[in-house]
């Protein structure tokens, strides 16, 4: 309804005149005058700003008026309705009610009324408006529906989806709507009670809705189906959602205008009869946990039986063995509406269909398979198979697979069927003709997906899966290929190809061990026999016996749209792109290879042919390459030029403890678009290998695109390039760039070295460093700095507005135990948003090398807005206790504290962090609480706070010294509480305290077993929607947190 309200108003305004509409984040600083507003027929304001709303909002012409709400703090004026009689559709979405404007209840022409995504108090007003026949109460947040709504006997529509806090409908309210045609529950109201006399009973009882004679439109749920009474549901009903039994999931959108879901714990024939009859009209029908059930469907085969069904799901029936029963001999089995067929987690089904057997002559073949010729789905498109055990999904041979159904399959998945051995026949794979989306997962017997029939044409040697466009095999223990090596596979649509954890995977075709041998050589993973003219995207991984991707013969065209490639995991591999194959893959835009511990090579071009003219352009724009031990080479050799990374943007490379160098110098030379390149935690000398045949010349390297560069934990990396060079970067605005330490970073200009252009480094017998300090740094945004960086430009007397385009500073590597902390370094850094400190062993932060006892006036207030801070073993204390220095960080919003292993508490003062809006600390084992109950206080901005494993926290706020000192803490915007595996937390708070959290929805607490109770004041949550509680060991601990703590609040 909402939504339908929406669309009517955007179209009305814009073709009326007399309408007033505001889009999101328009501002509206004044309303129109007078006469405008008098004429105005229609105003809609979503999500707009808005400065001010009048005491009375005069348009006694207005037919609509919308306000969707930014924030829940916005009010209207009691009056604000009161010249607006002629309103007929009212839409308040987002704002907070503790009742209603009083003028609401004059609008007696109202016949729409949408207070949606509302937290609301006293609505009983609404019962005023006896004209009303729409109620739209969309996931809105209140515990009481008013008796008043029963007194809107012109209702036809009551919404009250997503409604999950409400647990009172008073009794006779649902029964005296008698004009209702459209009632929406879903995913809300469930405490329904068992008929008795209205003044016996609390509550609403299903046996109401039996009184809505003109219902045609129902969602609703019955956790127990005990509780319905019999024939509850209308003949009239045209639409509906109606779950029964626990545990179901209103997420999704509606597929079908008939779906009903059952979860009863018995079989669907001890249903009444004429729930079964209106169960026949269910186009959408979900069972699941049928217990005692051998035929999941038995009393529901008659003719017209599954006329309607459009989509059947069928779960966790841990006795079915069937799920229909066979109509007889000369009938078949006819589902000629259903799209789409989900069978999980029915470990002893055995087929689809009983049949009874006696005095056939079928094969055992025929018997065990799921589906049989009885069984006709002309329209199936999709079908899911989890967690069965059939050996057979479909008998080999159908004598009319048109009529059977496969052809029109355009989703087929199958996980979990631990007997399944084979999959399809090669006739039935090639019935599947409009087949899209293919997933086999978890099947530990499959051996081969499309097997060999008995008797083969020789014409039929292909086999092709024209609209296939994803293709996904994971996790299959015993898979030794696709098909056998009797058939070629053609792929012609597909874009998606995954291949994931199948350990006995060579080939995508299988060959045997001796047709393997006769080749001298390990068979590849993709080899002629199979097709793939389109594929876009490829994944491998933990292919732990594949040793070759490529055949050194491909299909025709097969791979030349490849777009991404992901290699993981796969341990035999040596070389990824063989050299007589790079021009296949010229397509190729992003390539991730990591965690192969054979690999060697990326790219291969030893034995490249050199006497080709032309010049071979690679598209590769992203490479990715991490945690290869044994990588030699990206590149093994020098391409000459003919062939070209000229367009990769790009390079990340990580945890190679093999290789030397990352480019060869005719590559690097040629990198005209490269923007990214960083190299962390690998073996490399320099950067660029050195050419044979240049050593008597200057090289000359531009990287005019490159934004970012990262070097970082590389002990051996002496030089960029160990020959004479020049490198200019003049696009450079991240620089990070520490534990090198054979490397000179920066330092400033030397008058000795030769003229040179912007970033221009010559390389003499004693090597520059990488940068000139008055070169690059007044260009960046980004840096880390290093304690040996910082002296550097110390010296260099920098002048005033240096810094001025940095934004984020990480600073490192203060190794000294003596080391201060460079405040005064810091007041040049005037644009400053984002510090990060990390590996120093200051003993506190933020402490001034001069100028001791300086006044507030003094100090410089930094424009920081995030603060970082890890591994800072030595830190007790952000700063000293009484220090007036945190007035330099009043501007923080955000601050992370990790992995300080001696940090006792953060060290705020009463003032500290006004603006603070994120706090987040995790791994700090000495910490034993955040904060004091004075300092806490200053915390008033604070949305999120989030602690986790920091084992010696026994509370959040410290009680400080005198335990009989109350205070009122109020945390008045805090949204979100994470606590995460403190086992020592035993409370938020041991002092007396009342904590006050009115805006709080969010809490969640895990394995946090010795934590008794929240805190030991009163506590008050007045918008608390969740809170998720993990036990881990100590589930009772758990259940006390919840009994206890929020027990009056929820």
């Amino acid at each position: 309804m909402h939504d339908l309200i929406c669309d009517v108003t955007l179209a009305i305004a814009s073709r009326d005149n007399n309408a007033f509409a505001l889009k999101p984040e328009d501002v509206l600083e004044d309303w129109p005058n007078r006469e405008t507003m008098e004429k105005c027929t229609m105003i809609s304001l979503e999500y707009a700003n808005i400065s001010y709303f009048p005491k009375e909002l005069k348009c006694p012409q207005l037919d609509l008026f919308l306000l969707y709400s930014k924030d829940l703090s916005v009010e209207l004026p009691i009056n604000f309705f009161k010249e607006t009689l002629n309103l007929k559709v009212l839409d308040l979405t987002h704002m907070q009610f503790q009742s209603l404007p009083s003028s609401i209840s004059l609008l007696t022409n109202l016949r729409t009324l949408c207070l949606d995504r509302c937290i609301m108090g006293d609505i009983a007003g609404i019962g005023e408006l006896k004209n009303l026949e729409i109620l739209s109460l969309l996931r809105s947040d209140f515990e009481r529906l008013p008796k008043e709504i029963g007194e809107l006997i012109k209702l036809r529509l009551l919404d009250l989806s997503g409604c999950t806090r409400l647990k009172i409908i008073p009794p006779g309210v649902l029964s005296s709507l008698s004009r209702l045609e459209e009632l929406y529950m879903g995913n809300s109201f469930v405490q329904w009670e068992v008929e008795r006399q209205a003044n016996q009973r609390s509550n609403a009882s299903l046996a109401e809705l039996e009184l809505l004679s003109h219902l045609t439109t129902l969602d609703v749920h019955i956790p127990d189906a005990k509780i319905m009474p019999a024939d509850l549901f209308s003949k009239k009903l045209e639409r509906y959602k109606i779950f029964i039994g626990k545990g179901w999931d209103w997420v999704g959108k509606r597929k079908h205008s008939r779906t009903l879901k059952l979860k009863l714990n018995t079989s669907v024939d001890e249903l009444d009869h004429g729930f079964r009859m209106f169960l026949k009209k269910t186009e959408d029908l979900y069972l699941d946990d049928m217990k005692g059930v051998k035929i999941a469907l038995r009393e529901l085969m008659d003719e017209d039986s599954f006329q309607r069904l459009k989509n059947l799901h069928i779960q966790n029936g841990s006795e079915i063995e069937y799920i229909i029963s066979d109509k007889g001999a000369a009938y078949k089995n006819e589902f000629l509406q259903l799209r789409s067929l989900t069978l999980h987690g029915l470990p002893q089904l055995i087929s689809f269909c009983f049949e009874n057997k006696r005095g056939s002559n079928s094969s055992f073949q025929y018997e065990s398979s799921l589906f049989s010729e009885k069984l006709v789905f002309p329209r199936l498109e999709s079908l899911r198979l989890s967690s069965i055990n059939v050996e057979r999904i479909w008998h080999n041979r159908f004598s009319n697979i048109s009529e059977y159904g496969t052809q029109n399959l355009t989703s087929l998945t199958i996980e979990g069927c631990d007997n399944l051995k084979q999959l399809l026949s090669s006739s039935m794979a090639r019935s599947l003709t409009h087949l899209k989306c293919f997933e086999i997962v978890e099947c530990k017997c499959l051996r081969e997906v499309i097997f060999a029939e008995d008797i083969e044409e020789e014409d039929k040697a292909t086999i092709s899966f024209p609209q296939l466009n994803s293709l996904k095999i994971r996790k299959l223990q015993h898979l030794t290929g696709f098909c056998s090596e009797s058939y070629n596979i053609e792929f012609p649509s597909l874009r998606l190809l995954k291949i994931e954890q199948c350990p006995q995977l060579r080939g995508f075709i299988y060959k045997s061990k001796m047709e393997e041998n006769q080749h001298f050589s390990p068979q590849a993973l993709f080899d002629e026999k199979v097709a793939f003219p389109r594929l876009e995207h490829l994944s491998i991984s933990w292919l732990r016996n594949m040793k070759m991707i490529w055949h050194n013969q491909l299909s025709a065209n097969s791979f030349c749209k490849l777009e991404k490639m992901v290699v993981e995991h796969c341990n035999e591999l040596f070389t990824v792109f063989p050299f007589d194959l790079l021009s296949t893959f010229q397509g190729l835009q992003t390539l991730k290879v990591s965690s192969c511990c054979s690999v060697e090579h990326i790219f291969e071009l030893q034995r490249l042919n050199m006497k080709e003219t032309h010049v071979v352009a690679a598209q590769l724009r992203e490479l990715h390459v991490f945690n290869l031990p044994k990588l030699k080479n990206v590149w093994n050799e020098e391409p000459q030029g003919i062939l070209t990374f000229q367009n990769l943007n790009v390079v990340w490379v990580q945890n190679c403890w093999s290789l030397k160098h990352v480019f060869p110098a005719s590559v690097a030379r040629v990198l005209p678009q490269l923007k990214d390149l960083s190299v962390n935690s690998c073996a490399v000398e320099e950067i660029v290998s050195k050419a044979e045949g240049w050593e008597t010349s200057v090289t000359n390297f531009e990287f005019g695109q490159v934004a970012s560069l990262g070097l970082w934990n590389l002990p051996n990396l002496k030089y960029f390039y160990p020959g004479m060079h020049t490198t200019k970067w003049p696009m450079l605005k991240k620089l990070k760039i520490f534990h090198c330490k054979k490397l000179k970073i920066l330092d400033i200009g030397c008058p000795n070295l030769p003229d040179m252009n912007e970033d221009d480094q010559l390389d003499s017998p004693i090597q520059p460093p990488l940068f000139l300090v008055e070169k690059v740094i007044p260009k960046l945004e980004e840096v880390s700095l290093t304690s040996d960086d910082i002296g550097i430009i110390c010296d260099s007397k920098v002048s005033e507005g240096f810094f001025h385009k940095i934004k984020s500073l990480n600073l490192r590597c203060y190794h000294d135990e003596s080391a201060i902390f460079p405040t005064t370094f810091l007041e040049s850094f005037k644009n400053l948003k984002n510090l990060e400190v990390r590996c120093c062993k200051f003993n506190d932060l933020f402490s001034y090398e001069r100028g001791a006892g300086k006044g507030t006036n003094a100090l410089t207030l930094l424009p920081i807005r995030n603060l970082k801070l890890g591994g800072l073993h030595s830190l007790k204390h952000m700063w000293m206790q009484g220090s007036r220095l945190d007035y330099i960080l009043a501007n923080l919003e955000k601050i992370e504290v990790f992995r300080c292993a001696n940090m006792i508490s953060l060290g705020l003062s009463s003032t500290t962090f006004q603006n603070l809006i994120t706090l987040d600390v995790w791994e700090c084992r000495a910490m034993i609480n955040l904060v004091t109950s004075l300092a806490v206080q200053s915390l008033v901005q604070l949305k999120i706070l989030r602690i986790k494993n920091c084992v010696s926290m026994k509370e959040i706020v410290g009680n400080e010294g005198d335990d009989e000192a109350t205070y009122d803490i109020i945390f008045n915007r805090l949204k979100c509480l994470v606590l995460r595996h403190l086992p020592s937390l035993k409370s938020f708070c041991s002092g007396h305290h009342t904590f006050r959290f009115p805006s709080l929805d969010q809490v969640i607490v895990s394995h946090c077993p010795e934590l008794e109770i929240f805190c030991k004041g009163d506590l008050n949550t007045p918008n608390l929607q969740r809170v998720q509680v993990i036990a881990g060991e100590d589930k009772k601990a758990s259940f006390v947190l919840v009994d206890v703590t929020f027990n009056h609040s929820l």
